[in-house]
């Protein structure tokens, strides 16, 4: 398909007909976050884990006029669903009022940079199924992240704009002001680390911390275990030792006789194995829910509080629990 009408496609795809829709969260959020590993998942926003947030609002063509009797829409984010070559002076002056005074951030993602960026003065570049490696700032966002690629630019930000990633040399991602209103941009990037880099770009947006790198995540948990404080996890052999440390476990999958589940460790409180006469496993979950079948993990690691690495098999174990509450030594 040639460029332009590829461009024409997506803007009739992008379109937005009727009322303005509620909020809506950002596509795939909770799918990303199952691609990280669990301890950096772990150390981040709850709502941004779950897919809660953030909350997007879609504007379309007939939306634009009702932002003059309701200019702040309820939402995380306002996404521009509109098909600009149909709007009119009319509804270009409000927009561009609105946009002055501040009242909620804007997002542009991927091809909407090269759509609407004519709305705040800019020139974007889209080089349809041209990716190539993006060159990443020191910048918090870009952290545990280095393999990257993406097709979209800007020509050029504003100055005073914060540019934390680059294509060619032009600024691929970032936020700039337009009057008050901050608009966060990406080309929506893919790669190896396309979950990581998603996920913190949601943080920073949001105002909400990004979790550090997870090789310092988990030296932190380690020197935790050793001191006592936060929590660990823990397991329960056979003998009756229980090991603490933290558990290098991917998520947990347990054959039930409804088919196969998966459970997320931040939710799981504790398992057991071999619970009932029949040897069916358990799996309690913080929410108070309780499945049974069988565990399909073969073996367990848990890194003790000095960081070395132990492996026990599934038949040396009989309870596991996570993030248990450690208790602080007492004084003496």
């Amino acid at each position: 398909m040639h460029k332009n009408q590829t461009i024409k496609a997506l803007i009739l795809s992008l379109a937005v007909a009727g009322p303005m829709s509620s909020p809506e969260v950002a596509e795939g959020v909770s799918r990303l976050a199952d691609n990280l590993s669990p301890i950096v998942r772990d150390a981040m926003d709850a709502g941004i884990v779950s897919g809660e947030r953030p909350k997007i609002i879609k504007l379309g063509n007939l939306d634009i006029e009702n932002l003059v009797a309701k200019p702040r829409l309820d939402a995380d984010f306002v996404k521009f669903k509109f098909i600009a070559a149909d709007t009119t002076s009319t509804q270009r002056e409000i927009l561009k009022t609105w946009l002055g005074k501040g009242v909620n951030h804007i997002l542009l993602s991927g091809i909407e940079m090269k759509l609407y960026g004519e709305f705040f003065g800019l020139r974007a570049n889209y080089y349809s199924r041209r990716q190539v490696s993006l060159t990443l700032s020191n910048h918090v966002v870009n952290t545990d992240c280095t393999r990257l690629t993406g097709n979209m630019d800007f020509e050029s930000v504003p100055e005073g704009s914060e540019v934390i990633a680059t294509r060619a040399d032009k600024p691929a991602a970032g936020r700039f002001t337009y009057g008050k209103t901050t608009v966060y941009f990406h080309p929506g990037p893919v790669g190896n680390d396309e979950a990581r880099w998603m996920l913190n770009f949601y943080h920073w947006a949001l105002g909400l911390d990004v979790p550090g790198p997870a090789a310092e995540i988990l030296n932190k948990r380690i020197a935790d275990v050793r001191m006592g404080k936060g929590t660990h996890d823990s397991l329960t052999l056979r003998t009756g030792d229980v090991i603490k440390g933290v558990l290098d476990t991917k998520d947990q999958k347990l054959k039930t006789l409804d088919g196969p589940r998966a459970f997320m460790r931040k939710d799981i409180e504790m398992i057991i194995l071999e619970f009932t006469a029949d040897k069916m496993d358990k799996v309690a979950l913080r929410d108070g829910k309780e499945f049974t079948g069988t565990l399909l993990a073969a073996d367990f690691k848990i890194l003790s509080g000095d960081g070395e690495v132990q492996t026990y098999s599934r038949d040396s174990v009989k309870v596991i629990r996570y993030n248990v509450p450690s208790k602080k030594p007492e004084l003496k």
